[in-house]
């Protein structure tokens, strides 16, 4: 398998340099197919004035002496990740605000990303919280025929549809969702399932 074939794109927090630290220093060391995706913009909302923890809704108005502090901080957020995107090429800026309820938006813009700058047949989507064993990985894929099979990963089926907490689901109507892989533990996507997710 050629080494263009695979990528690997990490979704990332904005405040999470010392995760992305330790896996450049592990799991990702000496693979130049390994990127950090990470929204460019924060949420400007402070969190305690939002609708829920998980989203970038204000519940009311924020006064001036809880905005101003809040900020100032994410300025400071803003300033390290654009040091940190200098220092390493592996980190990519997406054009959005980065925010739990954001995570669909994020992963399409991940899928553009990788589309528009790599030719690889294969996406891996991984979280900063997880461990890609690479050589084993492509060693895998290298075996998959990728006009033929469209995704890998720990797949679900019959999963109910929660509508209340960090998981809600408002707006799909059915009582379980079809069956698909498990962002949470990572999945493998061809360039095609890529394509079709941006264009949708």
């Amino acid at each position: 398998m050629s080494d263009n074939d695979v990528v690997v794109l990490v979704m990332s927090a904005r405040n999470g340099a010392e995760r992305r630290k330790a896996i450049r220093e592990t799991w990702a060391r000496g693979h130049s197919d390994v990127f950090f995706m990470v929204g460019d913009k924060a949420c400007g909302v402070p969190p305690s004035y939002r609708t829920t923890e998980w989203s970038c809704k204000a519940k009311r108005a924020v006064p001036s002496n809880a905005q101003v502090p809040y900020d100032t901080r994410i300025a400071g957020e803003d300033a390290a990740l654009k040091t940190e995107a200098e220092a390493h090429s592996d980190v990519i800026l997406l054009p959005m605000v980065d925010s739990y309820r954001a995570l669909p938006r994020k992963l399409k813009e991940m899928f553009r990303w990788a589309l528009a700058h790599t030719a690889a047949k294969w996406m891996v989507k991984i979280d900063d919280d997880a461990v890609a064993r690479i050589p084993d990985l492509e060693a895998m894929l290298g075996k998959q025929d990728s006009t033929k099979l469209v995704a890998m990963g720990s797949v679900k089926r019959g999963r109910s549809v929660p509508k209340s907490g960090k998981w809600a689901e408002l707006n799909w109507k059915k009582q379980s969702y079809p069956p698909h892989t498990n962002g949470a533990e990572g999945y493998v996507v061809t360039r095609g399932v890529a394509e079709a997710v941006v264009a949708h």
